[in-house]
């Protein structure tokens, strides 16, 4: 589930960041319009963005070199059922055969993508990623200081 703060907890809560930082982590519900302190309206939908690393089995890249075919589209038919969206698809050298960067509503619609995909036996080796905004990871920077942490034997 994403995490859903306004501006007047995360100023209270986070009083030393920056202005500039405080107006950007604004994170107002659908359907809310408030304002923050410039004055902007503030209705977003907050999504999740994950990154998938795959490789093909080799009987998958024999097929795929006998019958070459653009997996893209198969890809974004898997995410838009589910809900979400295909930003990229790419083929890579390297450790793994190709890479695709997803927006999905939730873990678990991504998780049922991802189980489809990696039981259909095309891929050798499947792994996923949520990644996380720099506008997230300001707030978990903001609430990691509430966290008195005690490194282990001290």
């Amino acid at each position: 589930m994403n995490l859903e703060i306004c501006l007047a907890a995360i100023y209270g809560i986070h009083r030393n960041l920056n202005l500039t930082a405080r107006n950007y982590l604004c994170r107002i519900k659908p359907g809310c319009r408030k304002q923050n302190r410039v004055g902007k309206t503030l209705n977003k939908k907050i999504v999740a963005l994950y990154l998938t690393r795959f490789s093909y089995t080799p009987e998958t890249w024999a097929r795929l070199t006998k019958n070459p075919e653009d997996r893209r589209e198969a890809a974004r038919k898997y995410i838009e059922s589910v809900g979400g969206k295909l930003h990229g698809f790419w083929y890579a050298f390297g450790e793994y055969d190709g890479y695709n960067l997803w927006e999905a509503p939730d873990n678990v619609s991504m998780a049922a993508v991802v189980i489809a995909i990696g039981g259909g036996g095309a891929l050798s080796k499947v792994e996923t990623t949520v990644l996380l905004s720099v506008e997230d990871t300001l707030i978990a920077l903001g609430k990691a200081q509430s966290i008195n942490y005690r490194q282990p034997g001290k």
